[in-house]
């Protein structure tokens, strides 16, 4: 499986967990988003999951 793809599935799951409302809650959720590419790249780096390449494109 892809790193992005990877990706996705664990921020789907942040989202779910944390209860936001993905349509009212926009700016929350990209923060959100933000923070665990962030996480997930730094994780990568230091032989964890793939890398992300590109992460504003992730």
């Amino acid at each position: 499986m892809d790193a992005v793809r990877t990706e996705e599935g664990e921020v789907r799951g942040f989202i779910r967990r944390s209860g936001l409302d993905s349509a009212r809650d926009e700016g929350a959720v990209r923060r959100l988003v933000r923070e665990a590419v962030s996480d997930y790249d730094g994780r990568s780096v230091h032989g964890g999951p793939s890398v992300l390449g590109d992460l504003d494109a992730a």
